[in-house]
C-alpha cells in the first residue's frame, strides 16, 4: 500500500507501509467502519498520531489513545510511535 504519484506516465511511490485493512466482514456498518479507519491512518504523520495533520504537528493524548485503540484491532498498531 502506498501513495503514487504518475506523471509523464511515470510513477513514483512518495510513501508506502505495510497496513491491514479489513473488511470488517459481518459487521452491520462495515462501510463506515472502513471510512473510520481511513480516517485514523490518514492522520499518521511519521509515526505521530494526530488529531489533524493539517492543523496539529503535535499528538493529544486523548485522540492518541483511541487511535492505537483502533490501530491494535485492526493489527496495525505498529504504524505509531510510542
Amino acid at each position: 500500500m502506498g501513495v503514487y504519484l504518475t506523471e509523464n506516465g511515470k510513477q513514483k511511490i512518495l510513501a508506502s507501509s505495510k497496513l491491514n485493512l479489513p473488511a470488517f466482514k459481518g459487521h452491520s456498518f462495515a462501510t463506515v467502519l472502513r471510512v473510520l479507519l481511513h480516517e485514523i491512518l490518514i492522520n499518521i504523520d511519521n509515526g505521530l498520531p494526530l488529531p489533524n495533520f493539517m492543523v496539529f504537528k503535535r499528538p493529544w493524548y486523548r485522540d492518541a489513545t483511541l487511535m492505537a485503540m483502533v490501530l491494535k484491532e485492526t493489527a496495525n498498531l505498529r504504524l505509531i510511535k510510542d
